[in-house]
């Protein structure tokens, strides 16, 4: 198995990670409150409605921000939660239907191991 770090996805994708953080950050003022007003479809449509939410529910529990966000984080979790039960059982039987092939793969692989590709 390939051994795999933060380090090693950093050398590999640290440049296009970089590049699209300069891009996003350079998609806004960062000076501005963002309003209701706000231009910009990431803005006014996700980063509005979630800070009007995290306020309503914070003032309703007493002024708890962390509370508020705590309670909205484990909602989105609940709603991606069939997805992502979907996913590991997918994932699950996939490592099924390999574990039955990997001996035929070996040996298919020890045939023609000295060969090349043409």
């Amino acid at each position: 198995m390939e051994n795999k770090s933060v380090f090693t996805f950093i050398k590999k994708y640290g440049l296009i990670v970089l590049l699209l953080a300069l891009v996003l950050t350079g998609c806004s003022d960062l000076n501005k409150p963002i309003e209701e007003n706000t231009t910009g479809f990431f803005n006014h449509y996700f980063i509005y409605n979630f800070s009007v939410l995290i306020k309503a529910l914070a003032d309703f529990m007493g002024g708890s921000y962390g509370l508020s966000i705590i309670i909205i984080t484990l909602a989105i979790r609940l709603v991606l939660m069939p997805f992502m039960l979907k996913q590991t059982k997918s994932s699950l039987e996939m490592q099924d239907k390999m574990g039955i092939m990997k001996p035929e793969l070996d040996a298919i692989q020890k045939k023609y191991k000295g060969k090349k590709r043409p």
